[in-house]
């Protein structure tokens, strides 16, 4: 047997969010002309610490991985495999 594992740096912010995620300003940031209160922000990508962001870098590589041809174990949902 030959396996590998591959640890991902910064993993969640490289999966693309698909579906319109906003989120209210940070305490302490401002706008230009010095509100906060009024303004939220439009996510593009993922960020740590929100409740889908794992399930959305999931969905993003498990597509990566079946794009190159990996089948997903039935046993184990994490595993992935190439060949027999």
């Amino acid at each position: 047997w030959c396996s590998r594992q591959i640890d991902f740096v910064s993993t969640y912010p490289q999966a693309s969010i698909k579906c319109n995620l906003y989120m209210v300003l940070p305490a302490g940031i401002a706008m230009k002309d010095g509100t906060s209160k009024t303004h939220v922000l439009k996510l593009e990508q993922n960020l740590y610490g929100q409740k889908q962001a794992r399930l959305v870098w999931n969905q993003y590589l498990m597509e990566k991985l079946k794009g190159i041809e990996f089948k997903q174990s039935n046993v184990d949902e994490c595993v992935f495999y190439r060949g027999q």
